[in-house]
């Protein structure tokens, strides 16, 4: 008769055996999947790449964003968001968010440069001081496509008064 004590300590070992090594599996699989070499590549952001790379003309430029600050003004007045003359063929677009909740407060469509578009923040604000986030947006076109060519972000105080 088999002691019962070897076979009780031989599940014991075995089981620990197998579980250790199932759980060396595992890892070695979650690893594998969790490499770089594993992740996908976004397709768009490839394609565009490779167009700005096949238009000799933008490795040179310069994009020229508009500064917007800190500003105190009287109820009705406009912010000028310009595309500004320098800028020669790039088109500009701007998006406007309360920062505090990231609600999209007014976009603009492409503005071409020397040229501009006027926002009025009291149409979503009243008297008070508000922080916004300004994004400029850059827009090349090319074969009848707008490509995006990089951003700016601007966060701002503004400060509306009744006077």
């Amino acid at each position: 008769m088999r002691n019962p004590y070897k076979i009780a300590e031989w599940i014991i070992v075995t089981t620990t055996i197998l579980a250790a090594v199932a759980f060396t599996v595992f890892i070695v699989i979650v690893r594998a999947n969790n490499s770089p070499r594993m992740m996908n590549i976004d397709a768009r952001a490839t394609k565009e790449a490779a167009k700005a790379e096949e238009i000799e003309d933008l490795k040179q430029r310069n994009i020229f964003f508009s500064g917007i600050e800190d500003t105190t003004i009287k109820k009705g007045s406009l912010i000028t968001l310009e595309n500004l003359p320098e800028n020669g063929d790039f088109l500009m677009r701007y998006k406007i968010f309360e920062k505090n909740s990231n609600t999209l407060l007014f976009e603009t469509d492409l503005i071409p440069a020397g040229e501009h578009v006027f926002w009025d923040p009291s149409v979503n604000f009243g008297e008070g001081v508000h922080t916004v986030a300004f994004l400029a947006e850059p827009f090349f076109e090319t074969d009848g496509e707008y490509m995006p060519l990089t951003c700016a972000k601007n966060i701002v105080n503004i400060e509306i008064r009744e006077e």
